[in-house]
């Protein structure tokens, strides 16, 4: 069962459930909400929204090379089902996903000047935590990332763009037994180039 706290516009969060029973239906490994009685795919109880979903057998996370495979076939039929999604529900999601609260909206990109901030902020802390050390550890790495996307910038402009995944991550993806894998989470859905999905 989901509540959905970050679907808050009902039309998208009835939308967005739509999305996934069509996926489904396309073949697209997803997990798809169970219907209400009245067709819906969303519930209302304790002033919330709710969907249910049925229970997938599979662990989260780093997949080992064989699911690593399968996860990117899937993810290439997940943008073939995508690119056939009908123009209407295409055009909602384009426009209602630059109005969401999500990450690429909040901060839409990010410079090397904004990584020695937060490195400041961390080296200032009296203590660093588990995840601090991480982080710390891994901004000499994101910092090349950032140079090389703000080197390659007219390229990845050039590319075509449709509707994507766009906040794929270990624990949006689920790996079965026989390595196939479910994706997760279309709440972030976006139109942007594809290789956002894999970068």
């Amino acid at each position: 069962c989901k509540r959905h706290r970050f679907l808050s516009n009902e039309e998208y969060a009835e939308q967005a459930m739509q999305l996934l029973s069509f996926l489904k239906s396309a073949g697209v490994h997803v997990s798809a909400p169970v219907p209400t009685k009245h067709g819906s795919c969303i519930a209302h109880a304790d002033d919330a929204r709710w969907s249910l979903f049925p229970f997938i057998e599979a662990v989260y996370g780093a997949p080992n090379k064989t699911a690593w495979v399968s996860f990117a076939k899937e993810l290439a039929h997940l943008h073939l089902a995508l690119r056939d999604l009908p123009k209407d529900q295409k055009e909602f999601f384009t426009e209602k996903s630059k109005e969401s609260a999500a990450y690429y909206n909040v901060i839409p990109s990010y410079t090397v000047e904004d990584l020695a901030q937060y490195e400041g902020l961390i080296d200032d802390r009296r203590e660093m935590s588990e995840q601090d050390t991480f982080i710390r550890a891994s901004l000499p790495l994101i910092e090349q990332c950032i140079a090389s996307v703000a080197k390659e910038k007219e390229a990845i402009a050039a590319q075509k763009t449709q509707l994507i995944h766009s906040d794929i991550h270990p624990h949006n993806i689920l790996c079965h037994e026989k390595s196939e894998v479910t994706i997760l989470d279309l709440d972030g859905i976006r139109e942007s180039e594809r290789i956002r999905d894999i970068a």
